[in-house]
């Protein structure tokens, strides 16, 4: 039994072992995305300069080119904003789940685990022990059942024996008195 709690145990922490690369991906990824975010705020600054750049190059060319520009740029930042405010998003949820793995109280949960095992063990060896003590009132009043038995049998041979003798006394004296009366009446 106790290398059943061993080996649940010894698989416990195999699976604890397999979680660890995951929070170091999660680790990672907290990284990317702040690269990511780091590489977007760089890109929104890069294309803020290169549209104030257009801006006053198309200040020398027609008006309508001046249009077709600022369409372009609202629509960019419009894009930006989005892809900001997502990588922001999943920025907040990789955080929150990082700091949900930290929270877990692994060793913790461990010990509370492996009291219960232990206590599922000590009652599994009471329970073992209960049976054998039950295994052997039971062997002990078998054997005072059959001691009972055989002297009971002993008994019921000695009354077999008494009986068919009584008997044959009585078919004895019963011969004898028809012998008697046989004889009386002759």
């Amino acid at each position: 039994m106790a290398t059943t709690t061993e080996q649940l145990l010894t698989d416990f922490r195999a699976e604890l072992t397999k979680l660890m690369p995951a929070v170091g991906l999660v680790d990672e990824m907290s990284a990317y995305v702040i690269l990511v975010s780091e590489k977007a705020d760089a890109i929104q600054k890069e294309t803020e300069r290169i549209l104030k750049d257009a801006e006053n190059l198309s200040k020398k060319n027609m008006e309508d080119s001046k249009k077709k520009l600022e369409d372009f740029s609202n629509q960019a930042q419009q894009d930006l904003q989005a892809m900001i405010q997502s990588l922001s998003g999943l920025m907040g949820e990789l955080t929150r789940l990082t700091e949900l793995l930290k929270n877990v109280d692994v060793p913790g949960r461990f010990e509370r685990a492996e009291i219960r095992l232990d206590n599922l063990n000590t009652g599994i060896q009471n329970l073992y022990g209960r049976l054998d003590a039950l295994e052997r009132t039971i062997r002990d009043e078998n054997a005072r059942i059959k001691e009972l038995t055989e002297e009971l049998q002993r008994k019921v041979g000695g009354v077999k024996t008494l009986v068919v003798v009584f008997g044959v006394v009585q078919v004895l004296l019963m011969v004898g008195f028809f012998v008697v009366l046989y004889l009386r009446g002759r």
